[in-house]
This record gives structure tokens, sequence and C-alpha cells, in this order.
């Protein structure tokens, strides 16, 4: 594909799955040779992340609350048409809902004559309302989805033509620097984990929909028959999903609530289990990591996980909600070193085929240059 400028926008401040993908897909195209924007807010993480990369930052505000919106929607877009053209933008591919109805009502309004494409992360049923009939129909011009859940979603709405749905896997970097090079024994010293441990964690957002509460139920049921049993929690969220993890590992001298933390590679690198019980899940970044690493994992059978876990395979899969199932899959593995050592090798050799960045980059080159050979026939 020649060198382009595509602008990605990516509403979200914090750092989680949209932010992350929104980052990996600016850093790799910039690492082939094209110019990448990322528009963001001022505060958002992203800026950060990206420092050093080569990728440059439109700063707007993108913020939907009341009443301010009245006022920076309107600037928002009056500043994304002007960089749009005196940048000369190829394409605009946007993140979340917000930033593309910024970008899709600034392409309306401001007379942009360039494609727009959203990915859509998540799994929310579409509502037939008037506006999202514009929205999905002319303000739209293409939408890509992570997973075969999400395809369903968009196929099953009536509003959305079926020719502009295209389903590109997201990707994790296979950069050796990513990953913990030192081995467990090590990874254990430096964590203060004794060697001899059986460690199981969940390493990701403390929301329900992750439920992380199931996941340290069935481990504290293990624990009691594994006094060596050690249960690492890691991670920010809600609140209350915080104070209710908080609340069962009381008194439970084998839970650590760890909060948020930089070395998730080593962590994983300690870790003998990883488990993510998510109740609804668009796809799932944390298992490709801990496979990645090469950590047995286990997870729901949320629809997301789907694409690329495989029971018995390379994975352990249970069905979500159920502590008696998950607490029998964690203690399971724990039990048989042979099932851990063939689930964690093709759980990283699944990664390594196929849900890299570099294999996620490749086919949003190939859509993109789709996408502006129709737009400038």
């Amino acid at each position: 594909m020649h060198p382009t400028h595509a602008l990605l926008t990516c509403k979200k401040r914090g750092w989680a799955g949209e932010a992350t993908i929104t980052a990996a897909v600016a850093r790799g195209l910039a690492e082939r040779g094209h110019r990448v924007t990322v528009a963001a807010n001022p505060e958002a993480r992203i800026i950060d992340r990206l420092e050093g990369s080569g990728v440059e930052i439109l700063r707007l505000t993108l913020l939907k609350e009341r009443p301010q919106v009245a006022w920076t929607l309107p600037r928002d877009m009056r500043r994304l048409a002007h960089y749009v053209r005196e940048q000369g933008v190829a394409l605009i591919h946007s993140n979340a809902s917000f930033d593309t109805w910024t970008a899709a009502l600034a392409r309306r309004l401001h007379g942009l004559r360039l494609p727009l494409l959203r990915t859509k992360h998540n799994l929310k049923e579409i509502r037939e309302t008037r506006t999202n009939r514009w929205y999905y129909g002319p303000g739209i011009d293409h939408l890509v989805v992570p997973s075969r859940a999400v395809e369903t979603v968009l196929r099953r709405c009536p509003l959305i033509a079926n020719e502009k749905i295209h389903r590109i896997p997201n990707g994790i970097s296979l950069d050796p620097a990513r990953l913990f090079q030192k081995g467990k024994a090590q990874a254990r010293a430096e964590l203060g984990i004794p060697a001899e441990a059986e460690v199981v964690a969940y390493i990701s957002r403390l929301t329900r929909r992750k439920d992380p509460a199931t996941f340290l139920r069935a481990a504290l049921r293990v624990a009691s028959e594994r006094p060596g049993l050690r249960i690492l929690v890691v991670g920010t969220g809600e609140p209350a999903v915080a104070s209710r993890l908080e609340a069962l590992a009381a008194g439970s001298p084998q839970v650590e609530v760890l909060g948020h933390r930089d070395d998730v590679p080593r962590l994983l690198a300690a870790t003998d289990v990883f488990v993510l019980p998510s109740l609804i899940e668009p796809f799932g970044l944390a298992p490709l990591e801990a496979m990645l690493q090469g950590v047995t994992t286990i997870v729901s059978d949320a629809e997301g996980f789907q694409d690329f876990a495989r029971h018995e395979e390379n994975a352990l899969i249970f069905p979500k909600g159920d502590v008696a199932a998950l607490s029998s899959a964690i203690a399971r593995a724990l039990s048989d070193p042979a099932l851990r050592a063939r689930l964690a090798t093709e759980g990283e050799k699944t990664v390594r085929e196929f849900f890299h960045t570099d294999r996620m980059i490749d086919d949003l080159e190939s859509l993109y240059e789709r996408v502006l050979g129709q737009a400038r026939r």
C-alpha cells in the first residue's frame, strides 16, 4: 500500500481495550511509513503511550457530557475539518460512538470528502432510530469488527448493509521486549512469591461484565484444599466491584488484591493459571497476553473468546457465572502439569500464528487500500 495519512480517533481517556488497539494500529501504521495522527482528549493516556512513536496528536475535547457538549462538539468539528484540509488526511478511522459522531457530523457539515471507518468494539445492540438510520447509513462508510460476536450483532441490524462490515481480529505485539524473558523462577523471586507456590491470577479491568467475583469465589474454593495457592487479583475499575472483591478476600492470607500494575508481563510469568471469567466480552486482549507469555489460560464461554479459545486444545472454557465449574477447571489445571504445558504451548502458538499486530495491520492496510480506491473512483 502507498503511504497515506490516516486520522485515528480515540475518545477514551483511560488505558483499556479501545485505547490499546488504537495505539497499536497507530504505531503499526507509522512503522510502515504511513503518516498517522491520533485525535484524543489532552488528558488521554494514549498520548503518553504514543510519545516517541512518530504518531502525531490532534487534541480535541471529545466530551459528550452536558452542557459542555453544546460548545465543545462544534469546536471539535471545526478543528477536525481544518486539520483534515490543511494536513491532507486521506481517511478517518474512529473507535467509539461519540468520536464517530464527531467525525461524521464534521464531514457532513463542513463538506469533507474522505472515507470514514469505525471499529465497533462492543456488543451493544443497535436500535432502529432515525438518528441511527443516518449514522449507520450515509454517516459511516465502513465498519470494522474484531470478532464474529460483534459481526453477528451488526449483520442482524437492518440499518447496516452487509458489504460495509469487515472482520479484522485484534492482535497484540510479539515484540520480545514486551515479554518477561527471565523465566518463572526469577519473576517469583522479584515478586516475593515462593518458588513452590501455585499461582492463579485475574489480570484485567475490575468491572461487573468481566465478573472478577466469580473468579475469586472459585479460587477461594480451590484454596481451601490447596494451602500453598496464591490468588492474585490485578486491575482497577468500578469502585463497587473493587469493594466487593476486598470483602470476599477479607481474612484470607492467600489472596492479594494488587490494583493497577505496570509489570503485568512479570506477573504473568510468575503465574501458573490465568483466568478471565467475563459475562460479556466482544473479543478479549488479556487472555492473548497470557497465552503469549506461555500461561495456561481459562476463560468463560462469553462470545468474544470463541474466536481464539478452543476448549481442551489451547485453553479451558467454563460456563460463564458458574463458580463450581470454574473451581473445577482451576483445580484440574493445577493438578495436571502435562495439561498445563500442552495448553500453554498451543495457546502461545495460536497468538503467534493468528492474533498479532502485524497480521492486524496487514488486514487494515488492505482494507484502507480498497476504501481509498473506491473513494477515488
